[in-house]
Order: C-alpha cells, then sequence, then structure tokens
C-alpha cells in the first residue's frame, strides 16, 4: 500500500493553499488558488507555473518558492493527522501488508512531520520528490516504491486525494484510490474511490490484498 500525505493522512490542504496565497501576497504575485488547488500533489515549481496570472522573471519565482517553503515548513508543523490515518495504517500493517509513502514534500520537512505524529515505525519505504528525477504525475516516486520493496505493479495500491497521485499510480501500472474526503471531486482516472481511510480497509478486503 502506497500513500501520499498531504490530504489523505495529513490534514494539510488548507495549510499549502496559505502557504501560496501568502507568498504571492507578499512578492505581489497573482495567482490563481483553484489552479493551486487543482494541482496539489505536485512539485511546488509545477504548482506555481499552472497557477501564476501575471508575469514573473525567473528571481521573482526563485524568492516566491523560498518564501512559501519557509511559510510551508512552519504551517504545516501545526497540521494533525486525520482521525482514521493511524488506525488504518496500524489495521493494515497488522495485516501484514507492506505500508509506503509516495509525498512531493522536500525529505526534511517529511521527516519532521513523520517524527511529530510517530509515523516513521509504520512504513517500510518513504519516498519524497527529492529522491526521484520527476515528481507527480509521473511515475518515478511509485517506480522507486516498488524497487524498494520488491513489489510488482500489479501487487500494489496507491492511495491519494489528488489527480496528480491517481496519475503518477496510473503510469506505474499501480492501482489507484481516490480518497475523497468531502465527497465534491470529479472522477480522475481512479480504479477506485472512497470516502475515508476506514472505507480503504473495507475496500482492501474486497480486493483479497
Amino acid at each position: 500500500m502506497i500513500f501520499d500525505l498531504d490530504g489523505t493522512l495529513l490534514n494539510s490542504t488548507d495549510a499549502i493553499l496559505e502557504s501560496f496565497r501568502l507568498a504571492a501576497e507578499a512578492l505581489g504575485l497573482d495567482i490563481d488558488l483553484e489552479e493551486v488547488r487543482r494541482s496539489l500533489g505536485m512539485p511546488s515549481r509545477a504548482i506555481l507555473e499552472r497557477s501564476l496570472r501575471s508575469a514573473a522573471d525567473e528571481g521573482a519565482l526563485e524568492r516566491f518558492l523560498e518564501l512559501r517553503r519557509e511559510l510551508h515548513n512552519q504551517l504545516v508543523l501545526k497540521c494533525e493527522l486525520f482521525e482514521d490515518a493511524v488506525p488504518t495504517l496500524r489495521d493494515l500493517r497488522s495485516r501484514g501488508l507492506l505500508l509506503a509513502l509516495a509525498s512531493s514534500n522536500r525529505r526534511g520537512r517529511l521527516e519532521a512531520v513523520l517524527e511529530r505524529h510517530g509515523l516513521s515505525a509504520l512504513f517500510d519505504a518513504v519516498v519524497s520528490y527529492e529522491d526521484v528525477r520527476r515528481g507527480k504525475p509521473h511515475p518515478d516516486m511509485v517506480l522507486k516504491v516498488l524497487e524498494e520493496l520488491g513489489v510488482r505493479p500489479d501487487e500494489a495500491v496507491m492511495v491519494g486525494d489528488a489527480e496528480s497521485d491517481v496519475l503518477c499510480a496510473r503510469r506505474a501500472g499501480v492501482r489507484a484510490v481516490l480518497i475523497d474526503r468531502s465527497g465534491s471531486l470529479s472522477h480522475v482516472g481512479e480504479d477506485f474511490r472512497v470516502r475515508s481511510l476506514r472505507e480503504l480497509v473495507e475496500l482492501i478486503d474486497s480486493l483479497d490484498c
């Protein structure tokens, strides 16, 4: 089982959006926050390029990314896990399933979040976007997880809350589960859809993983 972090296990979507909003406001850049929301899960540079509505030179983009990174580091450590995150991870692990994390976070931030919430021991592999050449929606992170765990694509399932997670999984030949906690996400090519991580456990039972 491969999990995304932000918006899947960690209730951090609003914090990420706020980091983009504050950085844009501070530097006078015009960005489309709805496009930011739709692009979540991708590397920050890609999100900025998709959401920017005003011209900006490379120096301005670099300043934005650095400031947004600092804001994100501050805000994300105040975010909490979804209530069903730890029970679900422990349940799946008790069944003998290998668990992995594939996140677009930098490794330092990712390790800080895992340590704060006591999650490190629950994962058999952790891959950040710094560990691969291309971030989501490219398949590189999922392929690296499969390589590290010695698992075939048809033996794995990827769980995430964004289109980039689904595309990353499908391009790696892995089944994709979209977690739609609000019930408002559009179909993005996922194989399965759940409203909570507890529903995910029921799905895994039905798939006989």
